[in-house]
């Protein structure tokens, strides 16, 4: 009950951005901004704040057990390969194979190096005391930028792809906490990069493809995710 309590509230928290059906992801939307951006802001404020940590404490006690299960593992990137399943079985997308790989590919790439670095930086104890590298949730970022990619690719067939995106994404947030590995501000903060890393992917996407794959014939490009309980990443190699 509890988990399914944490869940409903961030599904709550991001209904406005699984319901966005604003058509053009190639230039900049202000919708698409601030919705990430506030979820970045509350989830630094609160790491660092007195009513942010009553607020972790108190989302611990009702979710956090010291659960150690690992489904979360396989759910974090499962809404991005959801989209190349649809694409195989005939549900197309907004984009071809190419291109929904080098925006996949995209956002991944600009998530990974700021994910990694931020917890360093910051030193965030996790609530299991195990790392001094809980903000943000790796977890999170990767999750919630495969429900967007989700979301961006079939928004215009039914914003059902997006929910059921954005559910996943939750899921895997909520698990986090439960498993005592994350804080809420961590899951928010994550959540929030996640998003504007995969939104940056789809308004830079016609300059990539213009200036950097305009070969890409010639190119082989490698993508390996790579997911464990304290590390999320990704493989990005391009070999010319």
């Amino acid at each position: 009950m509890k988990l399914k309590s944490g869940i409903f509230i961030l599904l709550v928290l991001f209904g406005h951005q699984c319901l966005s059906q604003t058509r053009d992801t190639s230039t900049v939307n202000l919708k698409a901004v601030i919705v990430p951006t506030s979820l970045i802001i509350y989830g630094t404020w609160g790491t660092y704040s007195n009513w942010g940590l009553n607020t972790n404490l108190n989302v611990k006690s009702k979710i956090g057990s010291n659960g150690n299960t690992k489904v979360e593992d396989y759910f974090v990137l499962s809404p991005a390969v959801a989209v190349y399943g649809l694409n195989l079985l005939g549900v197309k997308g907004k984009h071809n194979f190419k291109d929904r790989t080098i925006l996949l590919g995209s956002s991944y790439a600009m998530l990974t190096p700021v994910v990694l670095g931020v917890k360093e930086w910051s030193g965030v104890l996790r609530p299991d005391a195990s790392e001094y590298t809980s903000f943000p949730s790796g977890h999170s970022a990767f999750a919630f930028a495969s429900a967007e990619f989700l979301r961006l690719e079939y928004r215009d067939r039914s914003p059902w792809y997006g929910i059921i995106g954005y559910a996943v994404a939750s899921t895997t947030g909520v698990l986090r906490i439960h498993n005592n590995k994350h804080w809420f501000t961590d899951v928010t903060a994550g959540a929030g990069l996640g998003i504007l890393a995969t939104n940056t992917a789809y308004w830079i996407h016609p300059w990539l493809k213009k200036k950097v794959f305009k070969n890409s014939s010639e190119r082989k490009v490698i993508l390996i995710p790579t997911v464990s309980q304290q590390h999320t990443g990704i493989v990005f190699e391009m070999q010319f």
